[in-house]
């Protein structure tokens, strides 16, 4: 049980991470202005 639940949210923060990256990445392709932002 243990085990899959930390295997869950492994999974689930490595899914949040590819996202995160995709965000960042589309964000570079903007204007430098947006990293004013954050």
């Amino acid at each position: 049980m243990i085990k899959k639940a930390i295997g869950k949210h492994s999974y689930f923060y490595f899914l949040v991470f590819l996202h995160t990256k995709e965000i960042f990445c589309e964000v570079e392709k903007q204007k430098p202005k947006v990293f004013l932002y954050f």
